[in-house]
């Protein structure tokens, strides 16, 4: 951390995910990166120690128009898993994980501290960078 004082955040920031590596650049990872930084930024206001980052991969999304699309179950680390849905199924899908995403915005804006994000285990994350901790 060459400039601990700097938060980057959204689709574009990647970080350290326990057990896979450096994020990839996805809403899947932007949102709870950003949530992360909120708490990091009001833990260390605080004088408390931030937690460390936890996230899990559960799917890929891929949108090919309104009617169409492909979701690809992966593994907690992004690799991929056998099961792959596809057409209406698939964009019905995606379109269920927008909605959510838009949800769980507005809840935060009249609740804050309620965001939650699919978390990885706690141990493999010790030595990560700092999360919303207990959620």
């Amino acid at each position: 951390m060459s400039h601990p004082d700097v938060y980057v955040i959204g689709d574009a920031a990647a970080v350290e995910i326990p057990g896979a590596g450096a994020s990839r650049m996805s809403c899947a990872v932007g949102m709870p990166i950003a949530a992360h930084a909120a708490d990091v930024i009001n833990a260390r206001a605080a004088g408390r120690t931030a937690t460390a980052f936890r996230f899990r991969y559960l799917i890929q999304c891929v949108s090919l128009g309104r009617r169409d699309g492909v979701i690809q179950t992966v593994r907690h680390d992004d690799s991929p898993l056998d099961l792959v849905l596809t057409g209406r199924v698939a964009a019905w899908v995606k379109e269920q994980v927008c909605r959510f995403t838009l949800g769980s915005l507005r809840l935060e804006r009249r609740r804050p501290g309620t965001y939650l994000w699919p978390k990885g285990s706690a141990r493999s994350s010790a030595a990560q960078v700092p999360s919303r901790a207990g959620r």
